[in-house]
């Protein structure tokens, strides 16, 4: 019977450790045990992307689009609605266009002026003539005038977008700018040759209507007859040839003054025909802000020469020319533009002389330049150059060449 409970006590014991053991197992499990791994990411292929198909614009006409280069320019929005004026921002930009470009590749300049759709044929047509025309004279003539310069307005006849709406408008409205070299061969029915013109100063004649008026006739009246007299017939004056033939004579009068005159037949003394054989005198200088502006002769106080010679362009700033034939102390500055470009600037020294038609400005280069000296000829009643000779060494040869003023 003991032996009974013994053995029932040590079962009831093992059953109890046992489950202790289990309990304590499922509520604090071992960190050695390996964390469960994730499912593995399902990766889905990338759908194709789509291409956007370009939609062909059926009212584009490739063969009146111009590309642009270096010597194709195409400028939008240069004229207002129904102006014919070029606006100060295309001008600039078009000038600064034609600067960048080197003078040989733009002996030719072609201006071509288009219009959109919007109104009628024959009304675009004139204005994009018109807006040609403007667009040409805008050009700084300075720069350009050695160029030829063709222009042409085509209306709405070589349009971009054959159709109305606001992008096609805007490409439709250009100002298309080519240039090309001095062979290139213009057609020249559908281009003009633009030609600068100097303003005129000439006023227009005032018309005045004139009424007629009824005058009842008098009474005659016997009058003694009248006797013939021989009527005093004035006679005209020959017009004098400026400066055909000009022979310089010394002057025999005040030596300070420097001055000489022109075909005087009582001067018995040798004359210098050119500035090549004549040199620089000494004569008295005077500031030109102590002296007063009636001191010098009008017209040639502070005066700009400008003209051509030999295919360049020369200026002559500033030019004073005193009554009493004294120099100021700052003599002019010669600009030279030659044809490739370059500007040279020259400092001068100046001799004046009176003569019977006009004033003598004989100009020395300082310096061993290639320009010797040139003599200019400005006669009193216009106050224009009439008469011009520059000389210029070339190869150590004294060359000559005229000098037509503008």
């Amino acid at each position: 019977m003991k032996n009974f409970k013994l053995s029932f006590i040590l079962l009831t014991l093992v059953l109890l450790t046992t489950s202790c053991i289990n309990f304590v197992s499922v509520s604090s499990p071992s960190k050695e045990l390996e964390e469960p791994t994730p499912p593995e990411e399902i990766v889905t292929p990338a759908a194709p992307k789509v291409v956007k198909e370009v939609k062909k614009d059926d009212h584009f006409i490739v063969k009146n689009y111009v590309k642009e280069d270096k010597f194709t320019r195409v400028f939008k929005n240069c004229f207002k609605t129904g102006k014919k004026d070029l606006q100060k921002s295309c001008k600039k930009d078009l000038n600064s266009f034609l600067q960048k470009t080197p003078l040989r590749n733009k002996r030719v300049i072609i201006i071509e002026v288009h219009t959109d759709k919007g109104g009628s044929a024959k009304n675009n047509l004139a204005i994009s003539k018109k807006r040609a025309y403007s667009a040409a004279a805008s050009l700084y003539y300075k720069e350009y005038k050695h160029s030829q310069v063709y222009y042409t307005g085509f209306g709405e006849s070589r349009v971009i977008y054959d159709t109305r709406s606001a992008k096609a408008d805007f490409e439709n409205r250009r100002l298309v700018v080519m240039l090309r070299e001095k062979n290139e061969v213009i057609n020249k029915k559908e281009f003009k040759k633009f030609v600068y013109r100097k303003k005129s100063t000439k006023v227009k004649p005032i018309s005045v209507k004139v009424t007629a008026v009824k005058v009842k006739p008098l009474t005659k009246v016997k009058t003694k007859p009248k006797v013939k007299t021989k009527k005093k017939v004035k006679s005209t004056p020959k017009k004098e040839k400026l400066f055909t033939n000009i022979k310089l004579l010394k002057y025999t009068g005040k030596a300070d003054t420097g001055w000489i005159y022109f075909g005087k037949k009582d001067l018995k003394e040798k004359f210098l025909i050119s500035c090549a054989d004549d040199k620089p005198r000494k004569v008295k200088r005077k500031a030109i802000s102590k002296s007063k502006k009636r001191d010098f002769v009008s017209g040639l106080y502070g005066k700009r020469i400008s003209g051509n010679y030999a295919d360049n362009y020369m200026e002559i700033y500033p030019v004073y020319i005193n009554e009493k034939g004294y120099l100021p102390r700052s003599n002019p500055i010669v600009t030279v533009y030659s044809d490739d470009r370059k500007v040279k600037r020259y400092q001068t020294t100046v001799n004046t002389y009176r003569g019977k038609r006009g004033i003598l400005y004989r100009i020395f280069v300082n310096g061993k330049k290639n320009m010797e000296c040139m003599d200019l000829v400005i006669s009193y009643t216009t106050k224009e150059v009439s008469y011009g000779q520059v000389y210029v060494k070339e190869n150590d040869k004294l060359k000559r060449f005229k000098f037509t003023a503008e």
